[in-house]
């Protein structure tokens, strides 16, 4: 429009599809599978709410799953790239993809340990709410993460998600069965009826 301002953005977030403040996004591929990412997988200390690092995961493994994050529209994943270095440090997606209900997973993992309380899985999921609301055009976002994740919770509490309920010994990890609260977010651009107050 006559008067407007296009907004102004930098050479190193341009090579993105989605770029923030500190970060970019990228779609994740084979490329970014190596020894460092793998590592990430199989850290108790960095996957201590989540299912991962029960079984051990190897480059072979990734790959096989990448490969099928690719061919699986359910699924978009991104690499997580720091504006300043370039350096990968995580991966953020949506998974569960509904069209017909418009609905999806939101899901994030900080691999990068030199990287956590930086508030990076803020803008990251910031960034994955404007694509999934604006560019796909989805209805509602949700999450789950382990009851006594509180690092996780305050993120959706903070974009706006709200609590649904908790699932009772959800899955089992380390000698004892976890509890998992699942949140939702509904897409703050459309209007809602009585039905979805």
């Amino acid at each position: 429009m006559p008067g407007m301002k296009t907004p102004h953005k930098s050479a190193r977030a341009a090579r993105y599809f989605r770029a923030g403040k500190t970060i970019g996004l990228e779609a994740l591929s084979t490329r970014h599978i190596n020894e460092r990412y793998v590592s990430w997988l199989n850290d108790a200390e960095t996957n201590p709410y989540s299912g991962r690092s029960i079984l051990p995961e190897s480059l072979e493994s990734e790959l096989r799953y990448i490969q099928g994050v690719l061919a699986d529209n359910t699924k978009i994943i991104f690499a997580i790239r720091l504006l300043s270095t370039g350096q990968h440090v995580g991966n953020v997606g949506l998974l569960n993809i509904d069209r017909l209900n418009r609905s999806a997973e939101i899901a994030i993992l900080i691999g990068e340990k030199s990287q956590w309380g930086k508030g990076l899985g803020t803008e990251a999921f910031r960034l994955m709410m404007d694509y999934g609301f604006d560019t796909l055009n989805l209805h509602r976002l949700w999450m789950g993460t382990d009851s006594e994740h509180r690092g996780m919770m305050r993120v959706a509490e903070k974009l706006g998600f709200q609590l649904e309920g908790t699932f009772r010994d959800f899955y089992f990890k380390n000698g004892s069965y976890r509890d998992v609260v699942q949140y939702h977010v509904l897409n703050p651009r459309e209007a809602r009826g009585p039905a979805s107050a």
